[in-house]
């Protein structure tokens, strides 16, 4: 059996993928900064699958890691509510304060993308915003993913019950499979009953759409602890293929079948990734302490991109070029965000994550 414990290569991960986010972000925020290279940029909104590959990794492992535990599927829940749900409530009284004060003292740009109702707020609340076109990504920026993160973490449990309940023999593998078959239906059923499949919409955005993300992140379990797998050279052109093929169909597409199959592309690339880091245990310090708090930065570098990164661009537009003007705003946001995401981790991601475990702890007790 796994042993519960700490993965470096899954704080890479995480590292990796939140510098990603910031990437795309910041980019699209950076005065007079276009061409050839915002392209490569803007791909990083793929780094969200990214998150979802590792994440669904780690759930495969501490689910494997506990074993036969009692309760198992309500002290999984628990943790993970008192993992996302309290910074996640910060970041919606946050970002209401802030689109208060934008629309009535600022020039209201931030605040005319956010729409903040009781009912959208309580569907944030009680993380239902994945299935609410009205509340979807409308409260927290990038709060969509969140949605789509607690969903998969809400029926997780049924997941792995039926990997081993119904399927049996390699019941994860099967799962995996049956999670990409019902995410082809989903896109089938969006292209034929609303038209047109397109990127960054609802549609896109459902936890259904980015179910092979998820499933890469199951199978990427199967290959670490389940196979004995070896790297080889072949593994880095594939890996690189599929990176590049995903970057150009990113730009190049904007609708359509490509845009749902580009979600497995990168996936697929950032298993091969996540499996290198892996096998040759590479460690880079200062990305693995990044990924650690990689949701608080996720959380809390919109209000850099969205109000400090445009002013301060076109205060140096005059003096350097928009690609050099992009490497020093993208510099500041990732340290700026990460300061701030220390703070965050200290004082309100780790009590609630200890307070979780102590509740699962209590659960114990009762029960005995």
């Amino acid at each position: 059996m796994i042993k519960p414990g700490h993965y470096n290569y899954i704080d890479f991960s995480r590292g990796v993928a939140i510098l990603l986010v910031i990437m795309v972000h910041t980019g699209q925020h950076v005065s007079g900064f276009d061409g050839f290279l915002k392209k490569i940029t803007s791909w990083g909104q793929m780094g969200v699958q990214l998150f979802f590959v590792a994440s669904a990794l780690t759930l495969c492992i501490s689910w494997h890691s506990r074993g036969n535990e009692r309760r198992k599927g309500l002290k999984f829940f628990i943790r993970r509510f008192f993992r996302i749900a309290p910074l996640y409530y910060l970041g919606i009284v946050f970002y209401f304060a802030l689109s208060w004060v934008d629309s009535r003292y600022m020039e209201g740009y931030f605040a005319r993308n956010f729409n903040y109702t009781p009912s959208r707020v309580m569907d944030n609340m009680f993380f239902l915003h994945g299935l609410s076109q009205r509340s979807n990504n409308n409260i927290v920026p990038g709060g969509w993913s969140i949605g789509a993160e607690f969903l998969f973490y809400f029926s997780f449990p049924i997941i792995m019950m039926a990997s081993t309940v119904v399927f049996k023999r390699n019941g994860l593998l099967k799962i995996s499979l049956c999670m990409f078959i019902i995410s082809l239906g989903w896109f089938l059923y969006v292209s034929t009953r609303h038209g047109s499949y397109i990127l960054n919409s609802y549609w896109y955005y459902n936890v259904l759409s980015q179910l092979p993300a998820f499933a890469f992140g199951m199978l990427l379990y199967i290959t670490l602890y389940k196979i004995n797998f070896k790297i080889n050279s072949k593994l880095y052109c594939a890996m690189a293929l599929l990176v590049v093929v995903s970057i150009c169909i990113f730009n190049a597409q904007k609708n359509g079948a490509l845009i749902w199959l580009n979600i497995s592309i990168a996936s697929s690339a950032f298993f091969m990734i996540i499996l290198v880091v892996s096998k040759l245990n590479l460690r880079v310090s200062l990305i693995e302490n990044i990924g650690v708090v990689s949701y608080s930065m996720y959380i809390s570098h919109f209000v850099l991109v969205w109000f400090f990164v445009p002013v301060l661009s076109r205060e140096i537009e005059g003096y350097v070029n928009g690609a050099i003007s992009f490497c020093v705003m993208y510099l500041i946001t990732v340290f700026a965000a990460y300061f701030i995401s220390k703070m965050l981790y200290k004082y309100v991601e780790s009590p609630f994550i200890k307070a979780g475990k102590n509740i699962t702890k209590k659960i114990d007790s009762f029960t005995k």
